[in-house]
């Protein structure tokens, strides 16, 4: 009688032919999760403009839960931050080399009163609940700043890179 009722728990999958457990297949399908798993992982590899074309939708259709969730991976992962960072200064040592200049410069010129300290709100969108951070329009004159949101800072530099390559070329010359 066991064997009968075993026969009604499982089901055989028609790519590996194994017999298995129901619990193991997917509902929708009739394959087994591990065939479903490896049909995924082949049309991914095959198809990497689609995955990040669903990507990149999904955080235009959610952009608080993507920023929630880029903001806990790098939480969690702060190592990795670190080496990346490392990586690219190590890649672009002029660049980074100018960007640190210039923000020394600024910060001790605020020190020395020379340039207004960091204001309680955003210069461009006038919040007040993010952290205000120093942003230079131009590397090679660091005493010209803005103060702004966290996300103010990040759409600028998205939206109008600073030509850093130029500047390097320029400080060469």
């Amino acid at each position: 009688m066991t064997a009968i009722l075993d026969l009604f728990d499982t089901k055989r999958c028609p790519l590996c032919e194994k017999l298995l457990p129901k619990d193991l297949f997917i509902r929708v399908r009739a394959r087994c999760r591990e065939c479903v798993a490896k049909y995924r992982k082949a049309w991914r590899s095959v198809n990497p403009e689609a995955i990040r074309a669903s990507h990149a939708a999904w955080r235009a259709a959610n952009p608080e839960r993507s920023r929630a969730h880029s903001k806990t991976y790098y939480d969690r992962h702060p190592a990795r931050r670190r080496s990346k960072t490392a990586a690219w200064r190590a890649a672009n040592p002029e660049r980074s080399r100018l960007i640190e200049r210039a923000g020394h410069l600024a910060r001790q010129a605020v020190k020395r009163g020379e340039i207004r300290p960091r204001p309680d709100a955003c210069e461009c969108c006038g919040r007040t609940d993010q952290k205000i951070e120093m942003s230079h329009n131009h590397y090679s004159r660091p005493l010209e700043i803005e103060w702004l949101a966290v996300s103010c800072h990040r759409r600028k530099d998205h939206v109008n890179p600073l030509s850093l390559s130029a500047l390097v070329e320029e400080q060469a010359a």
